[in-house]
């Protein structure tokens, strides 16, 4: 039936396709194809029913919201909304990832490239037209950590008051953290980033899977992006790209590193419980391999001494990712 629906979008755009294949998706259940039309050039299908993926409103408002600054998205050629269908320009297979596979002496390039791109993103006024990410949104996604992680790592529930308690502090320390709110992508790593030399400035770098964008601080996307889940980043990139960030946007080095290593801690505690979920509900063992490196980061971003009192609840409270660990959450379902 979906292939039906899929070849009748197709045509409905009267652009003649003469091959399709597969690409390597996401953790979400969207997928995509690469078409290549009778006369050799090529488009991406986006393949996301929206009983499964949501509406596609979001991707397109945070599409034209990044096109209409001048930053390099997928020009999008047609749609169905009520089927979840997007064609849509193909950037190429030069993502971050790997490219620095095979050129790893470009990793300060490529990271300062995006540093660029975000400090530029950043300096555009704040916009309204999308969600904030609050802090209590925030916190019920770091307690994902122990509905899934906890739960199912030591095969028994931590007590309400423990998760209560991190929650409650998780909120206030958001709620103080402070302006400034700026459009942020919430999932930008060297997945999602894809390289383009030959464009200038600002669009020498694409970017991809925008749908979950909202706004909130400046560090979150830095973060991501420096504690990449998938990837190591070595230390002297960091710094570099911490410091370059700085220098572009004005803001203290200080204040960034603390900024920093809260929005860390936060989204370490979502991915752990995210890549636990995807485990044992859905069956994606593979996230179980990258819980060492995000455990990794969680204890980096738990280290700032403003945030002793979330690394006490934390690390009394989450076992490290053991072999052990690892092989019941492998071997958990429901």
């Amino acid at each position: 039936m979906r292939v039906q629906l899929r070849n009748e979008f197709i045509q409905s755009t009267r652009w003649h396709v003469d091959s399709h294949a597969p690409l390597a998706g996401d953790a979400s259940p969207r997928r995509y194809q690469r078409l290549t039309g009778r006369d050799g050039t090529t488009r991406i299908l986006m393949d996301a029913p929206p009983d499964h993926c949501g509406p596609l409103t979001p991707f397109l408002k945070a599409s034209a919201h990044l096109n209409g600054l001048g930053f390099s998205v997928p020009e999008i050629f047609a749609v169905d909304e009520e089927q979840g269908w997007i064609l849509m320009e193909d950037l190429g297979d030069a993502i971050y990832a790997r490219v620095l596979e095979t050129q790893p002496s470009s990793e300060s390039e490529l990271y300062l490239s995006a540093i660029k791109l975000l400090a530029a993103l950043h300096a555009h006024p704040t916009p309204v037209a999308f969600k904030p990410y609050t802090p209590k949104m925030q916190a019920d996604l770091s307690a994902l950590s122990f509905e899934w992680y906890h739960r199912w790592a030591i095969d028994e529930s931590v007590h309400p008051s423990v998760i209560e308690n991190m929650c409650e502090l998780i909120v206030n320390l958001i709620s103080y953290l402070g302006e400034p709110e700026v459009f942020t992508h919430r999932d930008f790593h060297a997945e999602n980033l894809i390289w383009l030399p030959d464009r200038q400035g600002v669009r020498s770098v694409g970017l991809l899977d925008f749908q979950d964008s909202m706004r909130f601080h400046p560090a979150y996307d830095l973060i991501s992006l420096i504690e990449d889940a998938r990837r190591d980043v070595s230390l002297e990139i960091r710094q570099e790209c911490t410091r370059f960030y700085c220098e572009l946007s004005g803001m203290s080095e200080n204040v960034l590193d603390y900024a920093l290593s809260l929005c860390g801690a936060q989204r370490n505690l979502r991915i752990i419980g995210v890549f636990a979920r995807l485990a044992i509900r859905d069956g994606k063992h593979q996230y179980l391999q990258l819980l060492p490196r995000v455990w990794h980061h969680l204890r980096h971003d738990l280290s700032h001494p403003s945030l002793v009192e979330l690394k006490n609840i934390i690390i009394s409270a989450l076992p490290p990712p053991s072999p052990s660990v690892l092989e019941r959450l492998r071997t958990s379902k429901i």
